[in-house]
């Protein structure tokens, strides 16, 4: 699914389901109650400076992605070297990855020490530069603020956290259940019929169990599809990506909103309805992400079960044009896993070092999908390597989906 930040939430929810506890104060005498900082969007994915405090004090600022369906707290090799963090238990290996358990460190937003319960830590080994494909140097997942209000405002560009009754939630209430894990659970509809799904701001587009996708491509034909991960549903989870479907739902109902023409990429029968029905509380068919969630105001009141939406109508998934080529990690670059129909001129395999002046080995994800985007027709310099031997080549930008 996502990777680094769904292990994290399968091995964090076996370790610290049972260190759930009741509220703690999250203030102190004369502590701040809320504090609002920037926050930055890539591929719909919603990014936060915190300030920490190592167990030498040494304090430093470091930036991380906010994800309401992640398990623990993740740190690149390279910020708990800042940090001066030491391990604090055997290592895990899965998928792999090497992560090792770390004390968390003292964690602040703006002027606000925070009071974390109930996750727990790993350093990434393999993380030595950002975490999967970004510039993040570590995973936050929202439940650790699981006693606080959290407001994600994607069209403000803000990220809010709260004591609890300091904030008058804004927008519509939304059904909702949030279980022990403190992953937010939120009904949708499609057809009429409601279903469940992960509220997730670590995905930067929806995924969806194959077995609805199919049923619903099946019964409504006429919505796009595409084999493959492309763009923002691209998630270097693995070759496995090729194998997935994209398709555009026509039409989604949220509480009173109507959403039309939702992307959504496939998973495999199980990993929702099973795996991650099992960790979040409540059966679930997948995970509503950033490309729904940019276009709203989203309060999440932890400590009352409750999501609220405030909506801003402008802001729609937007149509998928770009150079059709499915990525993954390599050892050192990026890596063609796959190709979109029509696209003859990049190969699986082929190792993709630029996209016009863009150094794609320095590059986040983020930067080059949006380098290999652009007007339907156009064509994108590429620099490939295939068999030992770099190419130029052209590339035309297609409709993907």
């Amino acid at each position: 699914m996502k990777s680094v930040t769904v292990l994290m939430g399968c091995i964090g929810f076996a370790i610290s389901a049972s260190l759930h506890a009741a509220a703690v104060p999250v203030t102190a005498g004369g502590a701040a109650l809320k504090a609002t900082v920037p926050m930055v969007l890539e591929d719909h994915r919603p990014y936060v400076n915190f300030q920490l405090t190592g167990p030498d004090g040494r304090t430093v600022t470091a930036h991380f992605y906010v994800d309401t369906g992640g398990g623990a707290i993740v740190f690149t090799t390279a910020l708990a070297q800042r940090l001066g963090l030491r391990p604090a238990g055997n290592p895990l290996h899965e998928e792999g990855g090497e992560l090792v358990p770390a004390r968390i460190p003292e964690f602040s937003l703006g002027h606000m020490k925070l009071m974390l319960t109930g996750v727990p830590a790993y350093i990434v080994m393999q993380a030595a530069g950002g975490l999967q494909g970004t510039d993040a140097e570590g995973a936050f997942p929202a439940r650790a603020l699981r006693h606080y209000q959290v407001i994600l405002d994607y069209p403000g560009r803000k990220f809010t956290v709260a004591a609890p009754g300091a904030l008058k939630p804004a927008g519509t209430a939304v059904k909702t259940y949030i279980g022990e894990a403190g992953m937010p659970v939120v009904t949708a509809s499609v057809d009429g019929k409601p279903h469940d799904f992960l509220l997730d701001s670590g995905g930067t587009y929806c995924m969806i169990s194959a077995v609805a996708l199919d049923a619903w491509w099946k019964r409504h034909p006429q919505w796009p599809q595409v084999k493959g991960a492309y763009g923002p549903a691209n998630m270097l989870t693995g070759a496995g990506e090729t194998g997935f479907t994209m398709l555009r739902i026509g039409v989604l109902r949220w509480g009173p909103f109507r959403l039309t023409d939702v992307g959504a990429v496939s998973r495999p029968a199980g990993a929702y309805e099973q795996f991650m029905s099992r960790i979040a509380g409540k059966p679930v068919i997948g995970s509503l992400a950033g490309n729904v969630l940019q276009a709203f105001r989203v309060d999440i009141d932890y400590p009352h079960g409750q999501v609220y939406l405030a909506q801003a109508p402008a802001i729609q998934d937007a149509p998928l044009n770009m150079v059709g080529v499915t990525l993954e990690l390599g050892k050192s670059s990026y890596v063609v896993a796959g190709t979109a129909p029509g696209v003859t001129a990049i190969h699986k395999g082929d190792r993709l070092l630029r996209v016009g002046t863009l150094d794609t080995q320095t590059a986040t994800l983020a930067e080059i999908v949006r380098a290999l985007q652009g007007k339907v027709g156009t064509r994108k310099n590429l620099l490939i390597e295939r068999g030992g031997r770099q190419l130029e080549i052209q590339a035309r930008v297609r409709p993907i989906l």
